[in-house]
């Protein structure tokens, strides 16, 4: 099938293994007509995972553009956390995310380690999962208005280590009482969301966020979605794509969006 670019790549100017060129390479072999860069930005409790160098990533990202103009089109982009230092300023596009929950005098990065996240969730939370969950699910319906998002990434982050519903019941109304709360209020600022399939590729899970139940609400509410690897290395550039976009055209959806010269455009997915 026909997919016209990746736009949700790490490099190591974050907490990617592979250069900018090297990313762009593999889109080229991939036979794509565009590709874009999303460096993670920096936080203040940040792991090593943001970018402490953007003026040098912005500068080097501009430079490869020119060197491929005619070959690839590249688009410079950022993935914007909802704590970010910097406003993001100087980018093609912004990807919306959140991956922290601030709380009592500490925090959680959802999906650092599952060990982390457990002993987050007993000091904060009193072990309580679905107040976490809702913390959670409260501060990613915020992500259009915190980052300025063109494209919001992995809505449901906080299932990462939740496999076969060890902590918490995706299936319950509870839970997706909470999720379509924070879906709808973040669709109202930002129409577009990814199926990213980054977890799937480096074994933290069997399944693509988001799930199937949300990637269903997102299309009665009428928004658009985009296909996304979040590779952090040259060879996961397109995992998985032929996947998403069967898993979206089972949930309704006929097209997704792409990058171009002029904002963004659709293709066919049928």
């Amino acid at each position: 099938m026909y997919f016209p670019g990746d736009y949700h790549l790490h490099t190591t100017y974050c907490d990617g293994n592979s250069t900018p060129e090297e990313m762009i390479a593999a889109a080229i072999s991939l036979g794509y007509e565009s590709v874009g860069l999303s460096g993670h930005s920096y936080v203040w409790f940040d792991d090593g995972f943001g970018m402490t160098a953007p003026e040098a990533y912005q500068a080097e990202v501009l430079a490869l553009k020119e060197k491929y103009r005619g070959k690839i089109d590249i688009y410079l982009g950022i993935e914007q956390d909802v704590f970010a230092e910097r406003p993001a300023e100087g980018y093609d596009y912004i990807i919306g995310s959140a991956h922290t929950i601030v709380c009592g005098g500490g925090y959680i990065t959802v999906d650092y380690t599952v060990e982390k996240v457990t002993a987050g969730v007993r000091e904060y939370f009193g072990g309580d999962w679905q107040k976490y969950v809702k913390a959670y699910y409260e501060l990613a319906a915020e992500i259009p208005k915190r980052t300025g998002a063109d494209i919001i990434s992995h809505f449901d982050l906080v299932t990462k280590f939740n496999k076969g519903g060890r902590f918490f019941d995706e299936e319950s109304r509870e839970y997706k009482a909470v999720v379509y709360e924070a879906l709808k209020s973040a669709a109202a600022g930002c129409r577009i969301f990814e199926i990213n399939s980054g977890a799937v590729n480096r074994g933290y899970r069997s399944r693509v966020y988001p799930a199937v139940f949300i990637l269903k609400a997102l299309k009665e509410l009428g928004c658009r979605i985009i296909l996304s690897s979040d590779a952090h290395d040259s060879g996961s550039v397109g995992f998985m794509f032929d996947e998403m976009a069967e898993m979206a055209r089972e949930c309704g959806f006929k097209s997704a969006v792409y990058l171009t010269p002029g904002g963004f455009g659709e293709y066919s997915l049928i």
